[in-house]
């Protein structure tokens, strides 16, 4: 049977769409939050997020990567025997996962409080906890369609699950503004429980309705082989420990940061809060034009494998995927520096993150290369390439993070360096990874001198404009028109440069 797959081109505009509005419903809903709970309570968020991520990656085990990677090699040989294998050993793999990271997720929970930063952020986990079995149930849906190159279903799953936590958070936030600050941010969690039951819901029910390509009558009663289940998890298994390393990397980010500000000193509810403003604030900001590298990550993954030893054609997926990605994610980080102080203020009534996004949208495009490149890797199967890098680059962080924010005259403008020197060291471990396998040969012009001819163009325009950025703050409107502009004149001098002259359809 024929599947009908989206190019990666294709694949990426449409989950682009899904990311704006997932994006933007998230940007909207951490505005509220901020605004209405405060950094306090927004630091307590952010302590325990990594957390919960430890549990969830334990729970996946990167069963859904390998799937999407197996179906998207096995159905392009129209071998759907096998294809209905591997669901079959995933969907068993990941409820034994699922059960076993749920329970062990109770059990140590008394034991958590004493690995946090403040005891209180505990009150946000226990809802969440209930969420782990939901999310695993819903990866062997997300590998599949992500196998197949049908990302559109994914990103539709992901507008449901964040509009119905939106919904249910201002809710729920109206309805617990005159309880204690820890039964808030216990609510706060409650929606995003919800918000994965709406998801596994509706992704669920989309693939009932493609499930004819692998003749899911057929499903139940295929007994998988041994080898079907070793493969996903040799597979999954170093992603997972790469995840699993990033996770616990960020919770000791969690724990660090706050240590290191109390120590360059500050109190205990002084560097909460400071904490809360740098990542709920200035690395919210920092992520927003990243939307479009978010959504080429999930599609490149398949369309690299598909590409198997075709040096040729790899080279061309690699070099339209890292051209798309400085393209596209250039002049946000234009727009972060120059704008800093109106975003900060303006949406979050919080100027003091300012000086903070201004210093990582300095570093911000290496962000956003690294994760690109790490889909190429994770697409290349050099899995245990990226792992590596992960950890070197996570140790290095760790203790520069500890170094540079502990100093008193640095304090969060330490951190924010930090965190840029991470950005650019993890970019250069992953590219010496993929040329250490392949001939790679970059697209130095469309890659480099166009996006940054038209980069220099538009902030020799800001500079121009310099005295009048301040003006463009004090009302949401001129805010808006002043950031329009800027994105105009970037992609219009980008198509004088001939920038928009890229074949960047993937499918050949």
């Amino acid at each position: 049977m024929d599947i009908k797959r989206q190019s990666l081109f294709t694949g990426t505009v449409l989950l682009l769409f899904s990311n704006i509005i997932v994006k933007g419903l998230g940007f909207f809903y951490r505005i509220f939050l901020v605004r209405r709970l405060g950094t306090e309570a927004m630091g307590l968020i952010e302590m325990i997020s990594p957390v919960y991520s430890v549990f969830l990656v334990i729970a996946g085990w990167g069963i859904s990567l390998g799937l999407s990677t197996r179906i998207a090699e096995k159905s392009s040989k129209d071998d759907f025997e096998s294809c209905r294998s591997y669901i079959a050993a995933s969907k068993k793999l990941l409820l034994l996962f699922g059960l076993t990271a749920t329970v062990i997720s109770f059990l140590l929970l008394p034991l958590l409080i004493h690995f946090v930063a403040d005891c209180r952020s505990i009150s946000a986990l226990i809802p969440l906890l209930p969420a782990i079995l939901i999310v695993t149930a819903a990866y062997t849906y997300r590998g599949i369609f992500q196998g197949i190159r049908r990302v559109s279903e994914l990103g539709n799953a992901q507008i449901i699950e964040q509009a119905a936590r939106v919904m249910t958070g201002m809710l729920v936030c109206n309805v617990l503004a005159e309880y204690v600050l820890e039964i808030q941010i216990a609510g706060i969690s409650f929606a995003t429980l919800i918000g994965e039951i709406a998801g596994m819901i509706f992704i669920r029910s989309r693939y009932r309705k493609i499930s004819n390509i692998f003749n899911d009558t057929k499903l139940s009663s295929v007994q998988p082989s041994k080898e079907y289940f070793t493969e996903l998890i040799r597979f999954g298994t170093p992603v997972t420990v790469s995840r699993l390393a990033i996770s616990i990397m960020a919770m000791a980010e969690a724990l660090i940061i706050p240590s290191a500000l109390i120590k360059s000193g500050m109190s205990t509810s002084e560097a909460t809060a400071a904490y809360g403003a740098l990542m709920s604030v200035a690395v919210t900001l920092l992520h927003l034009p990243g939307i479009f590298t978010s959504a080429l990550s999930v599609s490149v993954i398949p369309a690299i494998a598909e590409s198997g030893n075709i040096n040729d054609l790899l080279q061309s997926r690699i070099n339209k995927s890292l051209n798309a990605t400085v393209i596209f994610t250039l002049p946000g980080m234009i727009c972060l520096f120059f704008f800093a102080e109106q975003l900060c203020t303006l949406l979050f009534h919080s100027p003091e993150a300012a000086s903070e996004l201004k210093i990582l949208a300095c570093g911000g495009i290496f962000l956003y290369i690294q994760i690109t490149l790490g889909g190429i890797l994770q697409g290349m199967g050099k899995v245990w390439e990226l792992l590596k890098n992960n950890l070197i680059s996570g140790i290095v962080l760790l203790f520069n993070l500890y170094f540079f924010t502990s100093i008193p005259y640095l304090n969060t403008t330490g951190t924010a360096w930090a965190f840029n020197f991470d950005f650019i060291f993890t970019m250069l471990l992953n590219f010496i990874s993929i040329i250490k396998h392949m001939r790679l040969k970059p697209d130095i012009k469309n890659m480099l001198i166009k996006p940054m001819t038209a980069g220099g163009v538009t902030i020799m325009a800001l500079l121009l404009q310099n005295k009048k950025l301040a003006l463009y703050g004090e009302h949401g409107l001129m805010l808006i028109a002043a950031l329009a502009i800027t994105m105009l004149i970037y992609f219009l001098a980008l198509w004088a440069a001939y920038g928009f002259r890229l074949q960047i359809r993937m499918r050949r």
